[in-house]
């Protein structure tokens, strides 16, 4: 049996198909001659190892039969059983809007804590910043000889350990902001991995 009669028995065989429905499988058996001729197959071949073109449109047919049957538009109380397809999609959309109220609600309540968090770090930063401005000073006073004492204390302090404190308290500023900032990455990690838990667990 070569293609063409191949293709014509499984034709006249095929039931219940609509035109478009029946030239889709008789493309894609098209397909598959097409692709032995290239590997070096003839005809005969290739439709010897697709099997009998009756018992394939007979398999076809029935699959469809049955695909039509459970689609079918039966009443069942105030319920089409043809329409569980729209049914579902509703209750997936409902559900969807449903877990994206939800979401924005935790968005609105974590808020406060968030911005208690945002105020801290503003603070940590604060800390930073004034510690590494304040030993800069110390450190320019103590090179310069323009400050004799320190904190007002009625002991005076030797250049050189000026000098050393402004050191210290300057390091000191910048290893506070340092954490400040590796905590600012951490919190914004963990925000991102908590919405995105809180998101996928809603779906």
């Amino acid at each position: 049996m070569n293609k063409e009669e191949f293709l014509l028995v499984l034709k006249n065989n095929l039931r219940g198909f609509t035109n478009e429905e029946m030239q889709e499988i008789l493309y894609d058996y098209e397909e598959h001659f097409s692709v032995g001729g290239a590997e070096g197959k003839t005809e005969e071949e290739i439709a010897k190892e697709l099997g009998d073109p009756v018992t394939i449109a007979r398999q076809y047919s029935e699959s469809n039969k049955n695909n039509n049957t459970n689609t079918t538009n039966n009443y069942t109380g105030n319920t089409y059983a043809g329409s569980s397809g729209n049914v579902k999609s509703s209750s997936n959309e409902n559900k969807k809007v449903l877990s994206m109220i939800i979401l924005i609600v935790i968005i609105i309540l974590a808020l406060g804590p968030l911005a208690g968090l945002g105020g801290l770090l503003i603070g940590i930063f604060g800390a930073g910043v004034g510690l590494t401005l304040g030993g800069v000073g110390l450190l320019i006073g103590g090179v310069t000889g323009t400050v004799g004492t320190m904190f007002f204390s009625p002991i005076a302090l030797p250049l050189s350990a000026l000098i050393f404190i402004g050191i210290g308290t300057s390091a000191l500023g910048l290893l506070v902001l340092i954490g400040a900032v590796y905590l600012v990455m951490l919190l914004i990690d963990l925000t991102k991995k908590f919405y995105k838990f809180i998101y996928e667990s809603l779906q």
